[in-house]
């Protein structure tokens, strides 16, 4: 029997369980955003208009007034069911999963779904500012719509700040809560980060695939809890959910930390998030379907979006200028494996519409140049297609080891000539490459082993 000194001391060292377990369950969610496309264009057929095209995201957050018809359908099909293959709650029930996270008002006890809207991070405040009026008007007075950027002004005449967005975002759920009104926030900047807002439930990701580099930061915000049982909604709401790589760096970066700590083979990694904590489920007529883990990597490799994702994991900035003029001239421009085509963007409305021209920005003290941007956006597209077609190296000898092929190239003059005929790059540079760091051995593995 410990002494009581002993006692004392171990209560200091007692672990809170529920602390632990208050990390919420996440589920991301595949929505295909094209039947509000569709609807849009037969609402505007049926009145004689002319609807050009495909829309896509960009268009539809440059010119959101030419795009209402098809902004109105997105959010009644996402908030008020009038679109069964977008609306979350539709989903959700029908599938037999839980539903959406509200926030409970404690001196009212009412519960109100309280979710977030990213857009695009490129769209200006004033295009933000009609978003707003857009969902405001589509939703109605029971949804009160926040568009939290430097433009919105809070009550008293204040505009939010990153400062201040998360105590006045609470102040409005609040005063909400207790009118029994629901809160839709719409953001493109602002919130991404240290921005905890405990009774979120859903975070809508409404960009082009491949335009955000801040994905992740953006889908954590639905991961601060209140209740044991939260479950974190992340919607990515897609043309072609298919091709949407937007949760991939997320899924992706998970892995490599599992594997890491567990000690896994980094494929194994994966499909052990997959199938624990990171369940994948695609919009459908009958209700959410999941995503089995052999579904998903399929699709990440089909659509050439894994090895985008491990050569993101490359820090190209550890190069030296000769590595990365070599990379820059490395074969980026083809893919040995079957291509795979695009989804066509097209036109939002008119066809004939003025192009917003690109004003010059000039670099700051210490920022890159579009010269050194774009050399370094060509460098990791030759490193991409490198990566994604390295298996021909495992093909070409008769090891497994990373080390080991490149061992055999090192050593033989022809492989190295079909190195550098194949890929456009030499045995040095990639020496150079792992010899800085910015590539390494684990990079080559989940490449050849993905």
């Amino acid at each position: 029997m410990p002494n009581t000194i002993e006692q004392e001391i171990l209560k200091q060292f007692k672990v809170d369980k529920n602390r632990d377990l208050l990390v919420p369950d996440r589920e991301f969610l595949l929505a295909n955003i094209t039947p509000a496309v569709k609807a849009a264009k037969k609402e505007l057929e049926v009145h004689g208009l002319e609807f050009s095209g495909l829309a896509n995201w960009q268009k539809a957050q440059t010119f959101p007034e030419k795009a209402k018809g098809f902004l109105v359908k997105v959010f009644q099909g996402l908030e008020l069911g009038m679109i069964d293959e977008l609306n979350v709650p539709y989903q959700l029930r029908v599938s037999s999963l839980r539903p959406i996270h509200k926030h409970l008002d404690k001196e009212s006890s009412n519960s109100i779904e309280v979710k977030l809207m990213f857009m695009g991070g490129s769209t200006r405040n004033t295009n933000l500012m009609t978003i707003g009026e857009i969902a405001q008007e589509a939703l109605g007075n029971g949804t009160k719509v926040i568009v939290m950027c430097g433009a919105s002004l809070i009550d008293g005449g204040k505009k939010f700040t990153n400062h201040n967005a998360q105590k006045e975002i609470n102040r409005i759920i609040a005063d909400c809560a207790s009118k029994n009104q629901k809160v839709f926030i719409i953001a493109a900047n602002m919130g991404q980060r240290s921005f905890s807002i405990p009774g979120l439930g859903v975070v809508y990701l409404c960009y082009d695939r491949g335009q955000e580099g801040a994905t992740r930061q953006k889908l954590s915000r639905v991961l601060t809890a209140d209740t044991l049982d939260k479950v974190g909604r992340i919607v990515s709401c897609s043309f072609d959910p298919n091709r949407d790589d937007k949760i991939d760096a997320e899924i992706f970066a998970t892995a490599d930390h599992i594997a890491e700590r567990k000690g896994l083979p980094w494929a194994e990694a994966l499909k052990y998030v997959l199938s624990t904590n990171s369940n994948i489920y695609k919009f459908s007529d009958n209700g959410a379907i999941l995503m089995d883990a052999d579904e998903y990597i399929k699709n990440t490799i089909d659509q050439r979006r894994a090895h985008r994702q491990i050569g993101a994991m490359v820090n190209i900035n550890k190069f030296d200028d000769q590595t990365l003029a070599e990379w820059v001239n490395a074969d980026s421009d083809y893919s040995k494996n079957d291509p795979t085509g695009t989804t066509p963007a097209g036109e939002t409305w008119d066809p004939n519409k003025p192009k917003a021209p690109k004003k010059p920005k000039n670099a700051k003290p210490g920022e890159l140049t579009k010269e050194q941007k774009d050399a370094r956006s060509k460098a990791r597209a030759s490193i991409i297609t490198f990566l994604e077609n390295f298996h021909y190296i495992k093909e070409s000898t008769d090891t497994t080891s990373v080390k080991e092929m490149l061992n055999e190239i090192r050593n033989s003059k022809e492989d190295q000539e079909w190195l550098y005929e194949y890929y456009g790059i030499s045995i040095g540079t990639i020496d150079r490459s792992l010899l800085s760091g910015g590539l390494n051995y684990k990079h080559l593995e989940i490449a050849l082993n993905i």
